[in-house]
């Protein structure tokens, strides 16, 4: 088994730290008021707001340098943003949703925390406004958050458990999903955050050989093998990536070459990143990028594809 990451994002992974870090039960406090994130009022469910609370009343969040969710200790209860895209909306509690656009974050190395390839930041506004999103603005503490242990200390990050370079790159990386959260026949599939084998919906990004025997081969859904990833009838530049019944006459065989491009065989077209497509905050995860069949072109990183075992 194995999933694919775009090289895009690989390139992106090698300046970064080798080991992927995560703080556990932390409190995270605003510069602004001195207090620190926590849900108002005793329930924790979807929808409840959050705030800040003087620190020794504020509960914990566990929250990863870089991009991910961001979560309440101990629940399935996530930091969501609304739609992510508006100043001055509340931040609340949600059910989480990896990859949801509205609930990744990116903690950053100035003490930010801010929607994962948006515009808006966590904020402390006035006492009315209260805990929101705002555009992140160089300068402005209020959007400065500090990450405590419980006694109030800065945190080291401890190593998270590293059982395959999946989660190296679940936070960083984007890879060939099956779009909408269902391994539907004709689901249209593009890029999004790579998920950990965890996760709710990591079956419909691992793919594999579907015989295993050849280096061309139809590649299809490990946990679906029925499904395999086609390019259409007619495939042609421009052409969207879907499921399709393996044994369809439309499913094609895929050739992986020398320089990391999936061909389709006997064509010269290869999987291809489209580069103007837009973010699309979608549930049950967001689509970052779109995924279409385009010429090969030898040396474009917009086909090149990582094989993740």
């Amino acid at each position: 088994m194995f999933f694919l990451a775009s090289l895009l994002s690989l390139l992106a992974l090698s300046s970064a730290s080798p080991i992927h870090k995560r703080y556990s039960s932390v409190k995270i406090q605003s510069n602004r008021n001195g207090q620190c994130l926590s849900p108002q009022g005793d329930a924790l469910a979807n929808g409840v707001r959050v705030g800040t609370l003087p620190c020794d009343q504020a509960k914990t969040w566990d929250i990863d340098p870089g991009s991910g969710s961001v979560i309440l200790s101990g629940t399935n209860l996530a930091l969501d943003a609304g739609t992510g895209n508006d100043n001055n909306e509340i931040v609340k509690l949600w059910t989480s949703y990896p990859g949801l656009y509205q609930q990744t974050w990116y903690l950053t190395d100035d003490a930010r925390i801010a929607i994962t390839g948006g515009t808006q930041c966590l904020d402390q506004g006035s006492d009315q406004e209260g805990t929101q999103t705002w555009q992140c603005t160089t300068g402005n503490t209020n959007q400065i958050w500090n990450v405590l242990h419980e006694g109030g200390n800065t945190p080291t990050p401890e190593p998270e458990p590293q059982p395959n370079p999946a989660p190296a790159r679940g936070y960083d990386g984007l890879c060939v999903t099956v779009s909408g959260g269902t391994e539907n026949n004709g689901s249209t599939v593009d890029l999004s955050n790579c998920f950990e084998d965890s996760w709710p919906f990591a079956h419909l990004q691992r793919w594999q050989p579907l015989t295993g025997k050849s280096d061309v081969d139809k590649l299809a859904l490990t946990a679906h093998p029925h499904l395999c990833l086609s390019a259409g009838e007619n495939p042609s530049n421009g052409g969207r990536l879907h499921l399709n019944a393996c044994d369809g006459v439309t499913t094609g065989q895929w050739e992986r070459t020398n320089g990391g491009q999936y061909k389709l065989f006997r064509t010269n077209l290869c999987i291809d990143v489209k580069l103007e497509s837009q973010l699309f905050p979608q549930k049950p995860y967001a689509i970052f990028k779109e995924l279409q069949i385009w010429e090969c072109v030898e040396g474009n990183t917009n086909q090149v594809f990582d094989t993740v075992l």
